[in-house]
């Protein structure tokens, strides 16, 4: 059940679907169906609210303009806008335990506990 503003659409989650985990965004809802793929809805122009088909996720966040998700094989998968760099993770991440979008950023935990965030802070420089 989502509540709360809907201007566009992020409070209506499709009829009929049941979540085992679900995260709201900025303007936009992601959950993961019982069999583990995610469906959002609600404001899409920069591609967050179109998760990837066929792709299976234990976790989903919900960012601004990005959407990024951990896949059953415990790496990320992220979709979105990508103008701060918030889905293009620094190389080396390894597996994920816990992931976090938020408005120009990412965070993850990884398996050995250690948290990494990333963001482009120009379009020569990331932090």
């Amino acid at each position: 059940m989502c509540w709360g503003y809907n201007g566009d659409g992020q409070s209506t989650p499709p009829a009929g679907v049941t979540f085992t985990a679900i995260s709201a965004g900025a303007s936009d809802t992601c959950g993961i169906k019982g069999d583990s793929t995610a469906v959002c809805w609600g404001f899409g122009i920069y591609g967050q609210s179109t998760a990837p088909a066929g792709v299976t996720f234990t976790a989903v966040s919900a960012g601004s303009s990005a959407t990024c998700g951990i896949k059953t094989d415990a790496t990320m998968a992220c979709w979105g806008d990508n103008s701060y760099g918030e889905t293009s993770p620094p190389s080396g991440l390894g597996t994920l335990a816990a992931i976090s979008t938020g408005l120009f950023h990412t965070c993850s935990v990884r398996s050995d506990s250690r948290t990494v965030c990333w963001r482009r802070i120009s379009p020569e420089c990331w932090i």
